[in-house]
This record gives C-alpha cells, sequence and structure tokens, in this order.
C-alpha cells in the first residue's frame, strides 16, 4: 500500500501527505485482527499522514453493491458521487 511503484498510489511522500486511506479485506479475518493491523499500519507511516486528522486509515472488511442497493440506494447515486469527486480532484489539480 506504501510503495512507490502502488499503481493506486497517486501522492508523493518526498513533497504530499496523505490526508487518508482505506484498505479493503476480503476473507476470514477477525475485525480485531483487521483494526489492530490498521493501528499498525498507521503508528508506522504517521509521518506520511497529515496530524490533524484522527485515525484517518480505515479498514473495510467486505464491500458489495447489494449491500447498498438493498438499502435503498441507486446505482446511479454511485456513478454522481464518482463524478463529484472528479471534479473536486480537477478543481484542486
Amino acid at each position: 500500500m506504501w510503495d512507490t511503484k502502488n499503481m493506486m498510489r497517486a501522492a508523493d511522500l518526498r513533497h504530499d501527505r496523505y490526508l487518508t486511506a482505506s484498505a479493503m479485506f476480503r476473507g476470514k479475518m477477525s475485525t480485531k485482527e483487521v483494526d489492530e493491523q490498521m493501528l499498525n499500519v498507521q503508528n508506522k507511516n504517521s509521518s506520511y499522514f497529515v496530524e490533524w486528522i484522527p485515525n484517518n486509515i480505515k479498514s473495510i472488511e467486505e464491500g458489495f453493491l447489494a449491500w447498498y442497493t438493498g438499502e435503498g440506494m441507486d446505482e446511479m447515486e454511485f456513478t454522481e458521487a464518482e463524478s463529484n469527486m472528479n471534479d473536486l480532484v480537477s478543481e484542486y489539480q
């Protein structure tokens, strides 16, 4: 996740710092184990994160679109959210 060659990583840590990070886990893992590992990662890499956002690494054990659509969300809401995020990124660039 922190390797400079990681395709999902857009920050150059020689000049930038992360605001937040998210890690996704799939398979049989306890929530306690995942939380402990994320805390270890956060402590080990704390210099790469802004200090004014506490608990800025989150973990997601599993995520499926059906869980959200089953609760009443429409798939178009995801497309709209992605578009909004892309617009926001463009503004900051």
